[in-house]
């Protein structure tokens, strides 16, 4: 799963294709906003799970222009990191999905390790 919050973390280095022509009268996801909605829709059904605080993270998927990438994870530490130190972060427990810009279908529903 780290190498999904890499993408995350380039999505804003590398230029995503436009997504392709939605089918619909109208895209359902056409934004983040829309995407963060859905996002937590799911969440609110999900069987109560406790654990940290997350951070919302939503960009377009690399891999699909079509759909959104949506995944919760760990904030960053607080203050700032001596110099020659580098802040890594691996799974976290937090929830990630993808969402169809054109339909609003949810996929790849997973927990992060």
């Amino acid at each position: 799963m780290s190498a999904l919050l890499l993408a995350l973390a380039a999505a804003s280095a590398v230029p995503v294709p436009a997504p392709p022509p939605c089918h619909l009268i109208f895209p359902v996801v056409p934004d983040e906003a829309a995407a963060r909605r859905i996002f937590s829709a799911v969440l609110a059904v999900r069987p109560h799970r406790r654990g940290p605080h997350y951070v919302l993270k939503v960009a377009p998927d690399r891999d699909d222009p079509g759909k959104w990438l949506v995944v919760q994870t760990l904030p960053p530490p607080r203050g700032k990191l001596r110099p020659g130190r580098i802040w890594v972060e691996a799974g976290g427990g937090g929830l990630g999905m993808r969402i169809d810009r054109c339909t609003g279908a949810v996929s790849d529903l997973y927990y992060q390790r």
